[in-house]
C-alpha cells in the first residue's frame, strides 16, 4: 500500500529492499534497491545495501560498481 501512495520515494523503496531481504527475496530486495538508487543516485545506504546484496549473490561487477559509489558519496559527506 505504501508503494502505491509513495512510488517515487526512494526511502520507501529502500525500507521494502530491507523487508524483502528479511523474507528471503532477495530479487524483491535488489530491484527495490536499484529504484531507489534510480530515484535518488545519491542515496549511499541504497548504494551500500544493493552492494553488499549483489555480493552475497555472487554477482561481484556490480555490487563493486555500487561500492565504488557509496565510497564516492560518503567522502562528500
Amino acid at each position: 500500500e505504501a508503494l502505491h501512495s509513495q512510488e517515487a520515494d526512494p526511502v520507501t523503496h529502500f525500507n521494502l529492499a530491507l523487508a524483502c531481504e528479511d523474507l528471503d527475496r532477495a530479487a524483491d530486495a535488489a530491484a527495490h534497491y536499484r529504484r531507489a538508487v534510480a530515484i535518488n543516485p545519491r542515496f549511499a545506504d541504497a548504494h551500500y545495501n544493493l552492494a553488499q546484496l549483489l555480493s552475497r549473490l555472487g554477482r561481484r561487477d556490480e555490487a563493486v560498481r555500487h561500492m565504488v559509489r557509496y565510497r564516492q558519496l560518503m567522502r562528500r559527506r
